[in-house]
Order: structure tokens, then C-alpha cells, then sequence
């Protein structure tokens, strides 16, 4: 894929995730609104659409638009047990070629994360967590294991609940934060790495699946 067309994809997928719902009425997102929203032919839209709804992430209606595929537990726990073996792997490997220029982009990362959240900037704040998990990924020197968790993560960013955990809340709750993986990273002890960067998904997943509780309950409670 050319680089041009590589990176408009990106931009699209991200633009459909942060303004997909979850809800089972009408969505403002359409596949000729997000064509005119990047001034460009349907042609490409329709590409990374049916990239999205064949990995699941995706609903498409016909006369309603484009929605986010409603999650279940299962889904939530199934996900996120194979990204923290994967992202655990990574950050093993990552040890191996640290370097002070590295650790120093995470730590920027990991700032921006985190003011982001305060603000309540979920677009900068995501961004910049995935910018953080990219650059343990390209460190690792595996593409295969980049790609993989590139693929998982557009997976867990389009989770409902996920926002208000992370983008409304006005502080960086997790105890086992970017910049604890960066000092476990800094230590080069691939067990330590491997440790806390597992504990930092787990502690993602179980809020996540908490707050999908929470929501469930409050919808039953509607009816």
C-alpha cells in the first residue's frame, strides 16, 4: 500500500472510531459523510469500511449508518488476553535495544497522555498512548508481532465504555502507568518489562469490563 493511501486509510479508521456509536438508533456516520469529510471519492471509504466489519469492529446499516459493534464480556476478556501476551513479548524484546533517545520519546508519550486525559482530549490522548505502544512495538524489531497488535488495538479503541474511563475522567488512574513501563524499559530487565506492561493492560481490561457492567445495568434499568 502506498504511503499516501496508507496514511489516509489511518486517518479514516481513526475518524469512523472516534465518532461511531454504539446505540440502535441513526448515526451522523455514513460512508458519504466521512467521503465528504476528507473531500475524496467513496472509493477508499468503502475500502477501509469493509476492512473494519470483516475484524469485527464495525456495523454498517442500510439507511442508518456505520456503528460500533456491541462488545460483549467474552469479547472484552478474549481480546485483551492476547494483546497482554503480545505487548508482554514486545516489551521483552524491546529491553534488548533500548536506548536513551527511546526512553526519552516515551516519556514524552507518556506526558502528553496523560495532560491530554487531564484536559479530557481524548483524541491527543489517544494518539499519544498509541504513539507510546507503537514505538515499544518497533523496538521489539518483530513486524509481524507490530502488525498483529496494531490490528488488536483498533479492536479495544473502539470500545464504548473505554471513553469514559480514560478521556472523561480528569486524572491517570493506572497504577501501573507509561511511566512505570518506561522505567521497567530503562532497567533492561526483560522480566520487569514484561511484568508491569502486563499489568497495565490487565488494569485497562478490568475497568473496561466494569464499566460495561455498569452500563449494562443502567440500560436494563431504562426498561
Amino acid at each position: 500500500m502506498r504511503t499516501k493511501t496508507k496514511k489516509l486509510s489511518e486517518k479514516i479508521i481513526t475518524f469512523i472510531i472516534e465518532n461511531i456509536s454504539g446505540d440502535d438508533g441513526r448515526s451522523d456516520v455514513t460512508e458519504e459523510s466521512i467521503a465528504a469529510h476528507f473531500r475524496v471519492s467513496r472509493t477508499p471509504v468503502r475500502e477501509v469500511l469493509k476492512h473494519l466489519e470483516h475484524n469485527g469492529i464495525i456495523q454498517t446499516r442500510r439507511s442508518k449508518g456505520i456503528f460500533s459493534k456491541n462488545f460483549t464480556r467474552e469479547d472484552v476478556e478474549n481480546i485483551y488476553e492476547v494483546r497482554t501476551v503480545l505487548e508482554e513479548l514486545a516489551a521483552k524484546d524491546a529491553v534488548k535495544s533500548i536506548t536513551p533517545q527511546v526512553l526519552k520519546e516515551l516519556r514524552t508519550y507518556a506526558r502528553i497522555t496523560k495532560e491530554a486525559r487531564k484536559k479530557r482530549d481524548r483524541r491527543k490522548s489517544n494518539e499519544a498512548d498509541r504513539l507510546f505502544h507503537e514505538t515499544i512495538m518497533e523496538l521489539s524489531g518483530n513486524g509481524y508481532l507490530k502488525r498483529i497488535v496494531k490490528e488488536i488495538r483498533m479492536v479495544t479503541t473502539s470500545f464504548i465504555p473505554a471513553s469514559k474511563l480514560f478521556y472523561l475522567n480528569n486524572k491517570d488512574r493506572n497504577p501501573y502507568s507509561h511511566d512505570k513501563i518506561v522505567k521497567a524499559l530503562a532497567t533492561r530487565n526483560p522480566e520487569a518489562a514484561a511484568w508491569v506492561i502486563k499489568n497495565h493492560i490487565c488494569w485497562i481490561k478490568n475497568n473496561i469490563l466494569e464499566s460495561l457492567e455498569k452500563n449494562g445495568k443502567r440500560d436494563q434499568g431504562k426498561k
